[in-house]
């Protein structure tokens, strides 16, 4: 890899992160400034961030195509590549498809073609309805205006919920109660085709994957954090991950790996390749393990969780994802997942943070200072009694306030948080909610 130069195109930095201090000739090209940029690069990263460059105007480039097509990020790739550009990127678009091609560059990822085909909620389910029908959340699919309240409800009972083809963080996630709900969103959607599905009383559990070489190599289960209030007022938010998850029976990491090793086999057959995720519902009262979306790209937790793989001196996913797509020379396909742990939060609550007095700045804190001990990014060498605390600025996704990280669990059970983290906002209770997204 040290021969090929990689650039991570985002209009985040932190999207970009996992690698940049490993692999000499890795770039991380960002649209806005961010306090972690100045971190990074002490640590040997090299970005290169387009709002120092062009000013207040780098918010106008808010996805990877736009970025990407800048003069000057342009002149950046060409004037310090080796060979032939080779460009990361969260997830693809068809505009950026045929940017790439136009300039000669190498994607390591999938084409918007193959993510729309798995990604798209509605599409997943009318094509694994057909191969795995088992495990699918039983579901009616149609345009919302032509599904009459009734009808779901003999079918799927109430509540249900409510999918749009695509999302992000529970955005388009509806859970309804009752006739009233849906004839509001019907009023504001009626021609949208949705997937309308039965509500589970459980939680979500993800699991990253990377298909290398024909193999399917997995992580251990996270369960996703939602449903509590401290964090955001929308309980199908998605507002982090721990891994592991807590109390979990081996037999339900068996079923998860199981039927991630179907799902990437699939994907496989139709050209897939690298890094994808899978979104899971826990049914426990009734002892199921329900596949609830494909996530066909690189996930959102997967810059954190290579950190946590170096950590314990893992190849991480990522790096067999640059691998597949680079041709480099064989990785050892024996990969273990097995022992990750660690926790990212994600406030979208404002109101949480503000109380957050003692964490006004980005840092490593320790549960016993009220100011940062040192101000460097390495998650995988934190130690048990420490933190990182983000704070994201104004120009950041307006949905997420502040982000924590740290080698700990935060979660005592489903959507329940560990006292520890809440004694951080002297907040003494957690609001429990069952969710689904």
């Amino acid at each position: 890899m040290e021969n090929r130069s990689i650039y991570f195109v985002t209009p985040d930095v932190w999207r970009g992160v996992g690698l940049e201090d490993l692999l000499p000739q890795y770039f991380i090209i960002c649209a806005l400034t961010d306090p972690i940029i100045p971190i990074l690069r002490n640590q040997g990263g090299t970005i290169f961030c387009l709002e120092e460059e062009i000013g207040s105007e780098a918010q106008r480039y808010s996805n990877s195509a736009k970025l990407i097509e800048h003069p000057k990020v342009l002149a950046f790739i060409r004037r310090t590549a080796k060979g032939t550009p080779a460009i990361l990127f969260f997830k693809p678009s068809l505009k950026l498809d045929n940017l790439l091609e136009g300039f000669g560059f190498t994607p390591i990822g999938n084409s918007w073609e193959l993510n729309e085909q798995f990604e798209n909620k509605v599409q997943f389910h009318l094509l694994f309805e057909k191969v795995l029908p088992n495990v699918l959340i039983p579901s009616i699919v149609g345009k919302l205006g032509e599904l009459p309240f009734q009808k779901i409800k003999d079918h799927l009972g109430i509540p249900f919920v409510v999918q749009f083809g695509h999302g992000w963080a529970g955005n388009t996630t509806f859970r309804i109660s009752g006739k009233d709900q849906l004839k509001d969103l019907t009023t504001r959607f009626p021609y949208t085709v949705v997937k309308v599905s039965k509500f589970i009383p459980g939680f979500a559990v993800l699991n990253n994957c990377c298909i290398y070489q024909g193999s399917v190599l997995q992580s251990d289960p996270a369960i996703q954090i939602d449903g509590i209030s401290a964090l955001s007022k929308n309980p199908a938010a998605t507002c982090g991950r721990q891994w592991p998850v807590p109390k979990f029976e081996k037999k339900n990491t068996l079923r998860i790996r199981d039927i991630s090793l179907k799902v990437g086999k699939l994907l496989h057959t139709n050209g897939y390749r690298g890094l994808f995720g899978l979104d899971f519902i826990m049914d426990e009262e009734k002892d199921r393990v329900y596949l609830s979306e494909v996530n066909a790209r690189m996930t959102a937790s997967i810059p954190f969780y290579t950190k946590l793989e170096r950590g314990l001196g893992k190849t991480s996913l990522l790096a067999y994802h640059i691998a597949e797509f680079l041709s480099f020379p064989s990785l050892d396909t024996s990969y273990d997942g097995e022992g990750i742990v660690g926790s990212q939060l994600i406030f979208r609550n404002k109101q949480t943070v503000d109380r957050m007095s003692n964490t006004k700045e980005y840092g490593v804190y320790s549960l016993e200072k009220t100011v940062p001990i040192r101000y460097d990014y390495h998650p995988e060498l934190l130690s048990d009694d420490e933190y990182i605390f983000i704070r994201k600025n104004d120009k950041a996704q307006a949905s997420e306030h502040a982000r924590m990280e740290t080698k700990r669990e935060v979660l005592t059970k489903k959507h329940t948080l560990s006292k520890w983290v809440t004694d951080l906002w002297k907040t003494k209770t957690t609001i429990e909610a069952n969710t689904q997204s």
